[in-house]
């Protein structure tokens, strides 16, 4: 994008919004409604998961997006359920923290506001 307004001798609103937000106050998009709808659920425990999101900054366009997936272990399942605690990596499988791409709902970064959905599978897990 530099390059271009060397080019064409004219520096647009973007490309000084670019300059700015990336060297002079560097701000990160904001995340707006945050939200998670079961995909797959089994004898009432959720294995799949949907993430919506939407990110939005107010001077660039958003370029680049990912998702963590931070799995959280429940140890008050141990005394509600009466289970061993040994037991408990054997019921709910450890996972670790998963980093997942995520593209923009019209496959396409290009706007200050993008929308996003991404499907989170579980591992190793069929349907009885």
């Amino acid at each position: 994008m530099l390059c271009e307004t060397v080019f064409d001798k004219f520096v647009s609103d973007y490309e000084i919004n670019l300059f700015v937000d990336k060297f002079i106050n560097p701000t990160k998009p904001s995340i707006e409604n945050l939200d998670w709808h079961p995909i797959r659920e089994i004898n009432g425990k959720i294995y799949d998961i949907k993430v919506t999101f939407v990110a939005k900054d107010d001077k660039t366009k958003i370029s680049h997006a990912e998702l963590r997936f931070i799995p959280e272990r429940y140890d008050y399942f141990i005394t509600k359920y009466e289970m061993r605690s040994e037991d408990y990596d054997k019921v709910f499988k450890p996972e670790n923290e998963r980093i997942l791409a995520s593209i923009p709902k019209d496959g396409r970064f290009d706007e200050l506001q993008e929308e996003f959905e991404v499907p989170i599978m579980s591992r190793g897990i069929k349907d009885n």
